[in-house]
């Protein structure tokens, strides 16, 4: 377990002894055939502390395999860690809703966005994915199809994007902006 050093800035990002297992799903197969074997476990994250105050900037690094991403994912609120506490401007990830208007995440990762679906499609998913009103989300839309730096058209499929238009998009579509930005890259 590494501590970053202390910082007279509060923290906005903090990890509390963080842990975090996997447990492979095993086949129907396998339970009928070895139904006492116990399934496969791989431990991603075990006893991370992290602290990172406002206006730092810190990075990630490790090898494939070393939790960075369950990391990211445990501050962005898409996994929940077994134990130990995850902490975004003071908010516990397990408040949702209220850490999700604190952040802004872009992951390089073309599993960001769905590509079979246009941009107007993709915004009113994640719109109504975070609460936005139904009222409020066609306006909302259309301002930032107009207004981004991305410039788009709304009925293009993503498909046809590069990775920096779409990571330029989703960083245009945040609104209050947030309070910081994660970034992500496999």
């Amino acid at each position: 377990t590494r501590r970053s050093a202390p910082s007279s800035k509060p923290c906005v990002i903090e990890a509390r002894g963080i842990e975090k297992t996997f447990v492979e799903k095993r086949s129907i197969r396998d339970l009928v055939l070895a139904p006492s074997r116990p399934a496969k476990r791989t431990e991603a994250l075990r006893g991370v502390d992290l602290a990172v105050g406002r206006g730092e900037i810190f990075g990630l690094l490790g090898p494939n395999g070393a939790g960075k991403t369950t990391l990211i994912k445990i501050f962005c609120c898409l996994v929940l860690p077994d134990r130990g506490q995850a902490l975004i401007d003071g908010i516990d990830t397990q408040d949702e809703r209220e850490v999700k208007r604190r952040i802004g995440f872009v992951h390089s990762d073309e599993r960001s966005f769905y590509w079979r679906l246009s941009a107007r499609q993709n915004l009113r998913f994640f719109a109504r994915l975070y609460g936005l009103r139904s009222s409020a989300i066609d306006e909302r839309i259309d301002t930032l199809l107009t207004g981004g730096k991305a410039k788009v058209r709304g009925n293009d499929l993503l498909e046809r994007w590069s990775g920096a238009h779409s990571a330029r998009a989703a960083a245009d579509s945040d609104d209050p902006p947030p309070q910081f930005e994660l970034f992500g890259r496999d």
